[in-house]
């Protein structure tokens, strides 16, 4: 059982190593600029969405007052 998990921290390691070799400092920088642009969107769409449901229930209010 044991061998089995170091042969797989092994693999793992040795991956990542050598995906982290393979990219220049900028290629690193570019792709966490790609990932923040994408958390970025996701955090806008998320507040826009709620943003819209509460104007849609106060306009949905507003109607059913009379």
């Amino acid at each position: 059982m044991i061998p089995d998990k170091t042969t797989a921290a092994s693999y793992f390691t040795s991956v990542g190593i050598g995906v982290a070799g393979s990219m220049t400092f900028n290629q690193w920088l570019a792709l966490g600029g790609f990932g923040l642009a994408a958390a970025t969107f996701c955090v806008n769409w998320y507040y826009k969405r709620k943003e819209f449901k509460l104007k849609e229930e106060y306009h949905n209010h507003m109607l059913n007052k009379d």
